[in-house]
């Protein structure tokens, strides 16, 4: 395959990309209690991985608890509407997206190498794990808002 070629399919690769992400992110504001659904799985998959995995650090088993424990406080309350409307907000279904992509980075990472990267694994999980707080603020905030309005 020439250059030339190579180039062209990146740029074929990045815009299908791209076109699929911005579908799911229309997707998931439409329908939040999907994406928290989608990351409960996916951030399930990796917690088993992960836990299955030989000679990785506690502090990667420490964070993985700590990602357990903010997916399923949304897993527990996607009934809430003060969350579900939160999360179906552009800006927190995004980083509640890469959050997924970045637990799913995680597995595929655990699930592809005997020799696991310790240090990318951590830090997949350390983005999941900021973007999931981040999200979690968010939702809080939008609760403290509501909760100002209300006489």
């Amino acid at each position: 395959m020439s250059e030339s070629e190579e180039k062209e399919e990146a740029q074929v690769d990045a815009q299908e990309g791209l076109e699929f992400f911005g579908a799911l992110k229309g997707f998931f504001t439409k329908n939040p209690k999907a994406l928290i659904w989608f990351l409960h799985v996916v951030a399930d998959e990796a917690d088993e991985a992960i836990r299955n995995a030989e000679g990785l650090t506690n502090e990667i088993h420490h964070t993985t608890g700590r990602i357990n424990t903010v997916h399923e406080l949304f897993w527990d309350t996607d009934h809430r509407d003060i969350v579900l409307n939160a999360i179906a907000e552009p800006l927190i279904t995004e980083r509640l997206m890469k959050a997924v992509a970045s637990l799913a980075n995680a597995y595929t990472l655990v699930k592809d190498n005997n020799n696991i990267d310790t240090s990318t694994l951590d830090n997949y999980l350390d983005d999941a794990l900021t973007l999931l707080y981040t999200t979690l603020r968010a939702v809080i905030d939008k609760a403290d808002q509501r909760a100002c309005q209300d006489p």
